[in-house]
């Protein structure tokens, strides 16, 4: 998942050094090495730390720079930064180390866990703050479970999992798809996908049964072939939207960019809606469902009751996954619902301040859908992101995480719906000729688990 952090707080650096606006600059990454357990994702990301892209800082030998701490005798807590090959680094320090001492022995803080670990989390968090660290990794539970307390809420610390995420969106906001993936003898190894080949290589992955609708669609026709590819060529718009729509968050409110940032929304409901509605085609044009009065039924929607009710005759299966107030359908309802108002009044959006500190992005939910809205989000589970409901018919919900709460479900979705059509009703279906898997010149599953990771899903 993509998260949300405030380049601009106060007492870090200004919005002229954010990421975001700034892409002259490496991105600055500070790991709470001690807290990390080794495995493929934190190889990932030293693979990629060169210091010019990706300027990794650890207290191991690892990344693009090593760090090491110094007590001195005035009460500060020296660090410094030595780059791994050799072209420099830089001096740091945390004054009145001692205070963090007193404070995390102090009653308010040790329900959370010793004093010494607790002394240990917040220099951490200094130790990233005083970098001035874009993205700060830790599997520290203290610092992730207590992000939003002043003394830790500078420095916002994420999982690595997050973190490769963020990292990911600015790089594809900088138009940077390139992924290194080896290091040997000083040489780096690296694929540089592209927009489209990143794209398309992560939608594939994320609906595997892709491969068996398309090779069986192709048996039909190659309308039928081409509108199973239009399906997950939507689904990569909707995730090309999704880093725009994460971009206008991250960038300093203004009018202009919550009207993007709603611009990029538009979209990407609009790219998931088109991406069930070709999948309704497929199967119109497989299974021919007709009403009770053996006419066709013109509307063909998943949210059509007299089309879903002609196809639950001839697979129950496939009707029963759309069926209302289940999972699925309650996604799709979700999109659709939201969808129908940029063809209305238009959807709205609205900047907040959350415990002082300038928030996400709202969407305001239009007032006639906002109690359905409610219902489908407590189905679908989690409600962290309704922000605000002053009134029975005011919902505000924050953008982003809208955004990462629907993706996964959407394409989750999609694929069950491509997994449950039954392409053996093709004529001349040739069980020989269907693919459910990758072929062999496909990408080696370790760049797509790569794609992946940058990606945040």
């Amino acid at each position: 998942m993509i998260p949300y952090i405030d380049f601009g707080t106060k007492n870090r650096m200004s919005h002229a050094e954010s990421p975001f606006v700034t892409h002259d600059k490496p991105i600055v990454v500070f790991i709470d090495r001690e807290t990390l357990d080794d495995g493929d994702e934190l190889e990932f990301l030293m693979r990629q730390a060169d210091g010019k892209r990706l300027h990794v800082i650890s207290t191991q030998d690892e990344g693009s720079a090593h760090l090491e701490y110094k007590a001195r005798d005035d009460g500060v807590l020296e660090f410094e930064v030595t780059m791994l090959d050799g072209t420099g680094g830089g001096r740091y320090g945390i004054p009145f180390v001692q205070q963090y001492k007193d404070i995390a022995s102090s009653p308010e803080f040790t329900r959370w866990g010793t004093a010494e670990e607790i002394e240990r989390a917040f220099i951490a968090s200094k130790t990233a703050e005083n970098l001035n660290a874009q993205v700060f990794i830790t599997g520290d539970k203290i610092l992730l479970e207590h992000k939003d307390m002043g003394i830790i809420s500078s420095s916002y610390p994420l999982t690595l999992a997050d973190g490769l995420a963020l990292i990911g969106l600015i790089l594809r906001r900088r138009n940077d798809y390139a992924v290194v993936a080896d290091r040997q003898g000083g040489s780096t190894f690296t694929y540089d996908h592209g927009r489209w080949s990143f794209f398309w290589h992560a939608s594939r992955d994320m609906l595997p049964a892709a491969w068996r609708l398309v090779t069986g669609c192709a048996q039909m026709d190659d309308r039928c072939r081409d509108l199973a590819l239009t399906a997950i060529q939507r689904t990569s718009n909707a995730l090309k939207s999704r880093d725009h729509v994460h971009e206008q968050i991250f960038l300093e409110q203004s009018n202009s960019s919550t009207e993007d940032a709603i611009f990029y929304l538009d979209y990407y409901l609009i790219s998931f809606t088109a991406a069930f509605d070709v999948l309704a085609r497929i199967a119109e044009e497989i299974y021919q469902p007709v009403s009770g009065r053996g006419r066709s039924v013109k509307r063909v929607t998943w949210r059509g009751r007299d089309w879903l009710a002609a196809l639950g005759r001839q697979d129950s299966a496939l009707a029963a996954l759309m069926a209302p107030q289940t999972t699925n359908r309650d996604v799709l309802d979700f999109i659709a619902r939201l969808r129908n108002y940029i063809h209305a009044e238009g959807l709205q959006g609205a900047t907040h301040i959350k415990n002082g500190k300038k928030a996400p992005l709202l969407l305001h939910v239009p007032e006639a859908e906002v109690s359905d809205i409610a219902d489908i989000i407590t189905r679908i589970g989690g409600g962290s992101w309704v922000v605000d409901r002053p009134r029975p018919n005011v919902m505000f919900l924050e953008l982003g995480e809208l955004a990462e709460r629907i993706t996964p479900l959407a394409i989750e979705a999609l694929n069950n719906l491509m997994n449950a059509i039954d392409i053996t009703r093709v004529p001349g279906h040739d069980p020989s000729k269907i693919q459910t898997s990758p072929p062999a010149d496909w990408l080696p599953a370790k760049q797509i688990a790569d794609i992946r990771r940058l990606i945040g899903l």
